[in-house]
């Protein structure tokens, strides 16, 4: 079962309720009032939390903030909201931009609907694996950016596909690309905190 939820650590995997049987709505109680979650084929898999990881995806959240709302180019979101996929799987990306034209429905509090552009900050916890079938679901479900952040290693890999990567350091500029035309960020401004 590890290795189908991508080589994660067992302390991860909440056993109640039985791994492969819980539902959305267990899932969003527990995100709720326990621990940050995701559903992953009928899963509760706890995601890892970091103080100066929080801070980072704020820092980001500030400057994706301050280019899309005085254009009203859609939502940015946080890591408290979770996503349902095409496949059922709830995610929670560190953080997000939904463009105006495709913001859905939100049921139960989940928004039904995978943003354009999905960041992931990654912890220690985070494998390659994950990491993939992550990008996977989010790129079959309707994103078309994601950025991976190694805030310790500092570098950015943005990715285009789920294995189209491009790999930026402290001394690139990430860019928006075709999902925030114009958007553009020296990467030493984020990683020299």
């Amino acid at each position: 079962m590890l290795e189908a939820l991508g080589s994660i650590p067992a302390d991860r995997v909440r056993i109640d309720p039985a791994p492969g049987a819980a539902t959305a709505a267990e899932a969003f109680w527990i995100h709720e009032t326990e621990c940050a979650c995701e559903l992953v084929d009928g899963t509760i898999v706890e995601t890892p939390v970091g103080t100066h990881d929080e801070f980072f995806a704020q820092d980001l959240s500030y400057h994706l903030m301050s280019f899309t709302q005085p254009r009203k180019l859609g939502l940015v979101g946080n890591a408290n909201i979770l996503f349902r996929m095409a496949g059922g799987n709830l995610r929670k990306p560190d953080l997000s931009f939904t463009s105006q034209v495709r913001v859905g429905e939100i049921t139960d509090w989940i928004a039904e609907w995978c943003p354009d552009l999905c960041v992931e900050v990654l912890s220690k916890t985070n494998t390659r694996p994950e990491m993939l079938k992550k990008r996977k679901e989010y790129f079959s479900s309707g994103c078309r950016l994601v950025w991976e952040f190694d805030r310790k290693l500092q570098y950015c890999e943005t990715f285009t596909a789920p294995e189209t990567v491009t790999r930026l350091t402290v001394d690139d500029i990430v860019d928006g690309g075709d999902v925030l035309t114009g958007f553009t960020l020296p990467l030493s401004i984020l990683f020299s905190k």
